[in-house]
């Protein structure tokens, strides 16, 4: 730990259940005159903010963020004089905070304030590169010119009246700009990128923008992160794209036309989601040169013709998610060789033939939604090699990569007790077959049972017959199970009452007789 550095951890009792006079004691200790960096963020502290803290005179760096503080930012904050970054979002302040409880000398500051920020705000404030605001209210002029050059700017659920501030079209060193649920309305003006030359990321998600994407694309050749999703954007996906674009987010807009091959030509793309607009035409062949591809969405468009066999070219592909479009043809036994493939959701499309009995080999497969197509033949006795639905484990992990902020968090949709059901995230413990909907005949394979980490099957709607297996009662993570509609017969298994976490089981229509299970 570096020299003069003090930090509590989240998981340590020390200052659980502060209180501000208990603050004031504790920072006596250790001639705390020459602390220069303090983190308090993620714990449990409650009260006012003390102002005690003010006589830390050489205090660079103060986090409190993710707590429980009320009240204030203390006026004698003035004092310190060496306070170079200071951040308190994610708590309950309720005290209106003055421009001058902070010194000249903040280069960033991070705020979660329910009120009305006045420009006046900011008239201190030279020196500030970062500012990162929550759930407050911006009343600024349309003249205001602000006393700072930012480089990054963080706005989210924050009140702006109108369009993108014309104020920002002042800052020219800006490298990350996020507007996210700001209730923003007109277009995307082509100022907000040429004015800023170096700027990498732009997020803008949540609004109500509307119009194209940009007039003219040269302007986006440089940013590395895009994310307009959640908007009322429209025309044609642009053709020009920085080949170091990272992530591009589009999703949830009204966006028409071909995907563009240019896209192909972004080697660095790692995230591409163009879910739920109205784009046709088919998926680009060329795709398959994105190697370091992790997530592909294109979800709820009018795409067809068959899936490229080549995309399994995409080696580091963990999401791919076609559902919900025209796709047809059978599914590309070189799916196989995405060995990282965690998520494969082709759900709703006009898919025919047989599942391919390759698929056994994703070992990494957590969820399988192929529901409403038109396959055919038997279910592959080589399903339950799904090494990753064996596992039995606990619920705690979003299924994310540490490497980067934004990948399968648009959730996906699982048809559940007859309805289709929405889920926001993804936890890295979420397993789930869903295979209703099809014309799959024949049994379920016999020791199917095997899947003991499989939480949500469903079956329905098919032409399944033989008897339900007694080792599906061996799925213990098992909490959705849908038998129904096909033509099953014999007697309900005794072993299904061993299945604790079983919350919804329907085998309606149906052909089983005997009693049902006393469990």
């Amino acid at each position: 730990m570096p020299k003069h550095y003090l930090r509590f951890p989240s998981n340590g009792p020390l200052f659980a259940e502060a209180k501000p006079t208990q603050w004031k004691h504790t920072f006596l200790f250790g001639q705390p005159i020459s602390l220069a960096n303090l983190d308090l963020s993620r714990n449990q502290l409650s009260g006012s903010i003390p102002s005690c803290l003010g006589n830390l005179s050489s205090l660079a760096n103060l986090d409190l963020s993710s707590n429980q503080l009320s009240g204030t930012v203390p006026p004698s904050f003035a004092r310190l004089s060496s306070l170079a970054y200071f951040s308190a979002h994610g708590n309950h302040f309720n005290e209106t905070i003055f421009p001058s409880s902070f010194p000249a000398s903040l280069k960033a500051l991070s705020l979660s304030l329910k009120q009305s920020i006045p420009e006046t705000f900011f008239n201190n404030l030279t020196n500030l590169w970062g500012l990162y605001l929550s759930d407050c209210v911006l009343n600024i002029s349309k003249t205001w010119i602000p006393p700072f050059q930012l480089s990054e700017l963080q706005l989210v659920s924050c009140m702006i009246d109108g369009e993108v501030p014309p104020w920002l079209s002042t800052q020219f060193s800006l490298r990350s700009l996020r507007l996210v649920n700001t209730c923003l309305v007109g277009q995307i003006h082509s100022w907000l990128c040429e004015n800023s030359p170096m700027l990498s990321t732009l997020n803008l998600l949540g609004n109500h923008l509307e119009g194209s994407l940009f007039l003219n694309a040269s302007i986006c050749m440089h940013l590395e992160i895009l994310d307009v999703s959640r908007n009322k954007l429209s025309g044609p996906i642009p053709s020009i794209w920085s080949p170091s674009m990272a992530t591009l987010t589009l999703r949830d807009n009204l966006f028409s036309g071909n995907i563009p091959v240019s896209l192909s030509k972004c080697s660095s793309l790692i995230i591409l989601n163009l879910g739920n607009n109205s784009l046709e035409g088919t998926l680009p062949h060329e795709f398959s040169q994105l190697s370091k591809l992790y997530s592909l969405v294109v979800h709820n468009n009018k795409l067809k013709g068959s899936l490229p066999s080549s995309i399994a070219n995409c080696s580091e592909l963990q999401v791919l998610d076609v559902g919900n479009n025209l796709f047809g043809g059978e599914i590309p036994t070189s799916l196989k060789n995405l060995s990282m493939l965690r998520v494969l959701v082709m759900k709703g499309n006009n898919f025919t033939g047989s599942i391919p009995p390759e698929l056994g080999q994703l070992t990494n497969l957590q969820i399988l939604l192929l529901s409403s197509n038109n396959i055919s033949s038997p279910i592959p006795h080589t399903i339950v090699l799904l090494q990753a639905m064996m596992i039995e484990s606990q619920d705690g992990y979003l299924l994310s990569n540490p490497n980067t902020t934004e990948l399968y968090h648009n959730g996906i949709d699982m048809t559940l007790k007859g309805t289709d059901q929405h889920y926001t995230y993804i936890l890295s413990t979420l397993t789930c077959i869903d295979l209703s909907n099809n014309k799959l005949e024949g049994e379920i394979p016999f020791n199917f049972g095997k899947l003991k980490g499989l939480r949500l099957l469903n079956l329905s709607m098919n032409n399944l017959n033989g008897t339900i297996p007694n080792s599906l009662g061996e799925m213990s993570q098992s909490e959705q199970l849908d038998l129904s509609r096909n033509h099953f017969s014999g007697q309900i298994p005794a072993e299904l009452e061993s299945l604790s976490y079983l919350g919804s089981l329907n085998l309606s229509n149906n052909n089983l007789s005997g009693s049902i299970p006393q469990g």
